[in-house]
């Protein structure tokens, strides 16, 4: 979204706001805007985080692999075990 419309959505967010006079329905909008702004500052955890080490020293392994040009073809692993 260009920064030009977030500022037109801004102003327009705003002018309704002000254009609001019960007090409960303006208490209800600040409690569930909170509820936004403190979602969103929650960090999630990574999943990488959550698998055991020894997946994760298999996958480096393979990535090392891969980057030193040891691996075959699907075909040739396919032909391993037709």
């Amino acid at each position: 979204m260009a920064n030009t419309d977030i500022q037109l959505k801004k102003e327009e967010l705003v002018s309704k706001l002000q254009g609001l006079n019960n007090a409960s329905l303006l208490q209800r909008v600040a409690d569930f805007l909170d509820g936004i702004l403190a979602a969103s500052e929650e960090e999630e955890p990574d999943w990488w985080d959550e698998l055991p080490d020894s997946v994760k020293e298999s996958y480096e392994i393979g990535e090392k692999q891969l980057d030193a040009g040891e691996y075959i073809s699907v075909e040739e692993l396919l032909k391993k075990y037709r």
